[in-house]
């Protein structure tokens, strides 16, 4: 889990890459974040599932309605 591993990380006063937590119908919807970006299921394993978004790439809506929480 991701999103609780790096809570812990930062708590515990390590440093941690900054990163957004988004959510499948935010991804479907638009791009979250300027292009180019990394998209990681959150949770998955280390590289298991990541994407990178470029510009006129079209999965984004398909990689959102295939995450599963």
């Amino acid at each position: 889990d991701k999103p609780a591993a790096k809570a812990m990380f930062a708590a515990a006063g390590l440093p941690v890459a900054p990163h957004r937590l988004v959510t499948p119908a935010e991804l479907e919807a638009a791009d979250p974040l300027p292009l180019p970006y990394v998209l990681k299921p959150p949770c998955e394993s280390s590289s298991v599932g990541v994407s990178i978004i470029r510009g006129g790439d079209n999965r984004r809506a398909r990689i959102a309605r295939d995450w599963t929480w």
